[in-house]
């Protein structure tokens, strides 16, 4: 595949997520920096963490005593990580989580997790697919350091 059939299908799958609303804008501003080892990089931290923070809420959802303060943090934290790289409706579902719980409102707390969790697992597949596109992309590119010799 040469690099412009890569960076097509790139551009069609990021094109698709805004369309679906996997994304929002600050994808778009990451996309745009035109870096994609730095994009490949973010998703694989974003990747990676939010099944940790997922499963430490359900670790403390198990608990005998569940340590909603803690919840909230974790849910705090995948709101940031969310936003950061512009996962849209899962920092949308956190949010819903907070509100749910400033109003004490056990069933929207778990709706709202729910809803995160599923989006997730939405957004990691497409991620998936933008990681394995950038990394052949990544390989076809002309070195940049050759591009700067001549």
């Amino acid at each position: 595949m040469s690099t412009l059939a890569i960076q097509q299908e790139l551009n069609r799958i990021i094109a698709d997520m805004r369309k679906e609303k996997i994304t929002d804008s600050q994808f778009d501003d990451l996309q745009s920096l035109q870096d994609p080892a730095f994009l490949i990089e973010i998703i694989t931290i974003f990747c990676g963490t939010a099944p940790m923070l997922f499963n430490e809420i359900d670790k403390q959802l198990k608990q005998p005593v569940v340590n909603y303060e803690m919840i909230r943090d974790h849910v705090h934290q995948l709101k940031g990580c969310s936003s950061s790289i512009g996962a849209g409706q899962v920092t949308r579902y956190c949010m819903d989580f907070n509100k749910a719980f400033e109003q004490g409102s056990l069933q929207g707390v778990i709706d709202a997790l729910n809803k995160a969790y599923n989006e997730f697992f939405r957004v990691r597949e497409k991620f998936d697919q933008v990681v394995q596109l950038g990394q052949k992309l990544l390989i076809t590119m002309p070195n940049r350091s050759d591009e700067r010799s001549n």
